[in-house]
C-alpha cells in the first residue's frame, strides 16, 4: 500500500517541495501500535497505545493479542509478533 510518508517527528515528509509517497505498510503498523484509542477521531476504537499498555504491566499475551486484533481489523494478514524486551518486532502484510 502506498501513502504519504512521515518523517521521524510524525510530520508529512517533503522532498524537493513535494510530498513523499511510498510503501507505507511499516508506517501503518507503527501508527496502529503507538496510537492510543481515541486518537483517530473517525475511528475512536483504533489503536493499541503501547506506551500506556506497557505501563500497566500488561502480559506479553495481552500485548500480542491487542496488536494482532488491531492489525487484523486494518486488513493485515500473516501477522508475526516477537517481543524481546525492550524491542518489539512485527511482521505483517496486507
Amino acid at each position: 500500500m502506498t501513502d504519504f510518508l512521515l518523517n521521524d517527528d510524525g510530520d508529512i515528509r517533503f522532498e524537493n517541495g513535494d510530498f513523499v509517497i511510498g510503501d507505507s505498510e511499516a508506517q501503518d503498523v507503527e501508527l496502529l501500535i503507538t496510537s492510543s484509542k481515541g486518537a483517530w477521531k473517525e475511528h475512536p476504537l483504533t489503536g493499541v497505545g503501547i506506551a500506556q499498555l506497557v505501563k500497566t504491566r500488561a502480559t506479553e499475551v495481552r500485548i500480542k493479542r491487542d496488536i494482532n486484533e488491531q492489525l487484523m481489523l486494518d486488513g493485515f494478514k500473516n501477522i508475526d509478533i516477537d517481543i524481546d524486551y525492550p524491542e518489539l518486532n512485527v511482521d505483517a502484510n496486507r
